[in-house]
């Protein structure tokens, strides 16, 4: 069964449904096809329980079609084939009109306001390159995206917030530039050339961008509950300059988030930094309860292994960005597969990370 997961910039389904299927990646993928009402719908049946369907689409969005009143799923073809970059870039012109370009850029199809391709569409593929670099020479094996990645620049901040209002309306806040979601599988943003990116701004869109490049290259499943955790230390570790751009920021200083850095070392004063370790592995609820401390010792935690452990923060890469079919990932499994990989002696292990950030100035 899949729980619920349902978090800010990062929504699944939202749905408790059973798995159609053990099997992961879209090549092991049979396509159906089935309708509800006039509406015809075709794709990958990925899970379905009482109530819903589950459907990958060809263009790489996931569908959830209430099964009431739907036909049941007939086999049309034994392998499910995605729709090709050409296809899905005219959809998306379809999709947003005249105002709006598609720019196909490497692994990306943007849509942006015209004439901005260098400015909006090439940072998204710049930032995918390095991501790529930063993961091989870690020995964090990677995989080519299924579908082109899909990343919308909107013309204004009032677009935007239009968007958030209809699509994500749990993300509507003047604070948030930028999304993504893996159940359309899309980041979405506003254009902010014009105007010039703060730093906070533009680590925000890494942050994102990261989501989506790790969902789309085996790093994280987008099939399968991840530990959040690991989905947001990564993307909050990516938004130092150290690491989305190494070669122009190669010391380790530099690879260090220095706002989640500072955060950590004022909770470390007050006496708040011990015994998170466990809750934090076994469960997403301190992003709940206490959703500041949950990031900044999500930073803390994921930096700590990929600087000092990267051969064993690589396993755990493998072992749960792998799991790929839909089913719970309950509190016991979630701490075995870490322990498994980092050892079972978790107040050891979080004494040594916490000492080894207290050591950066």
């Amino acid at each position: 069964m899949l729980p619920r997961l349902l978090f800010v910039g990062l929504t699944l389904l939202g749905l408790t449904i059973q798995a159609a299927s053990g099997q992961s990646g879209v090549e092991k993928l049979q396509t159906v096809q089935f309708s509800r009402g006039t509406k015809q719908y075709t794709g990958a049946l990925l899970a379905e329980d009482a109530d819903n369907y589950v459907l990958l689409q060809r263009d790489g969005r996931m569908k959830v079609v209430a099964r009431e009143g739907s036909s049941a799923p007939n086999l049309v073809a034994a392998r499910f084939t995605p729709f090709t970059a050409q296809t899905i870039a005219d959809g998306l012109r379809e999709e947003f009109g005249r105002a709006y370009e598609v720019s196909h850029v490497g692994n990306y199809l943007v849509v942006h306001p015209p004439g901005k391709s260098r400015e909006c569409a090439l940072p998204f593929e710049e930032q995918f390159i390095r991501s790529q670099q930063y993961f091989h020479l870690r020995g964090v094996a990677t995989s080519s995206p299924d579908f082109p990645l899909v990343a919308v620049v909107l013309n204004t901040r009032t677009e935007f917030d239009r968007f958030l209002q209809k699509y994500q309306p749990e993300n509507h806040s003047p604070h948030v530039v930028g999304y993504y979601s893996p159940r359309s599988n899309r980041t979405i943003t506003y254009d902010q050339s014009d105007a010039g990116r703060g730093e906070e701004t533009f680590s925000t869109l890494v942050h994102e961008a990261t989501h989506q490049i790790a969902f789309n290259t085996g790093i994280h499943s987008r099939f399968a509950p991840m530990p959040r955790w690991f989905t947001e230390g990564l993307a909050t570790m990516f938004e130092a300059p150290g690491i989305h751009n190494g070669a122009a920021y190669p010391g380790l200083k530099q690879r260090v988030n220095r706002d989640w850095l500072a955060y950590l070392k004022k909770q470390a004063k007050k006496g708040q930094t011990s015994g998170v370790l466990p809750e934090l592995i076994s469960s997403d609820e301190l992003f709940r309860s206490s959703p500041q401390k949950a990031y900044g010792y999500a930073w803390g935690l994921t930096f700590f292994l990929a600087e000092l452990h990267p051969e064993k923060y690589a396993q755990y890469v493998k072992r749960v960005g792998g799991r790929g079919e839909f089913r719970e990932y309950g509190s016991q499994q979630r701490t075995e597969d870490f322990v498994r990989v980092f050892g079972s002696d978790l107040v050891d292990l979080e004494a040594r990370m916490l000492r080894y950030l207290a050591d950066f100035k």
